[in-house]
């Protein structure tokens, strides 16, 4: 689990911010993975894998999360670990916020981010200084 998780799901329900889960992954698997760490229950609404024809870099699935939860693309941030998601957030027209996994992003996909932090703490300070 990336560091700040927890502290930025508790900060997005307590500010009544919608919280949706766009994933490549298909939903048996991310639900798995999120009820072992007692994430399920923080979230409006889910976009899996398996829910779209398109997969990451295309945006469907971040186009479809932002319809599931009834928010605009100008009012949305995508937070992303991969090169794909970030993509995907980019050509969906919706800031993206990455947090690198595995793989610093390339020169490419750092353009396309509006941040790049270390962990999802700082993501607090960015929502309370531009909304």
């Amino acid at each position: 689990m990336k560091k700040g998780v927890k502290e930025l799901l508790d900060y997005l329900v307590s500010k009544k911010i919608a919280i949706c889960l766009a994933t490549s992954s298909v939903e048996k698997r991310a639900i798995t993975i999120l009820d072992n760490y007692q994430l399920t229950k923080y979230f409006d609404a889910f976009v899996f894998g398996d829910e779209v024809k398109r997969g990451k870099p295309f945006p469907d699935v971040f186009l479809k999360a932002c319809k599931k939860i009834n928010v605009q693309k100008n009012e949305a941030i995508v937070i992303e670990d991969s090169e794909a998601g970030i993509e995907a957030g980019y050509n969906a027209k919706i800031r993206v916020i990455c947090i690198p996994d595995m793989k610093y992003p390339d020169d490419k996909y750092q353009l396309m981010t509006c941040n790049i932090y270390r962990d999802l703490t700082n993501i607090i300070k960015y929502i309370e200084t531009v909304g």
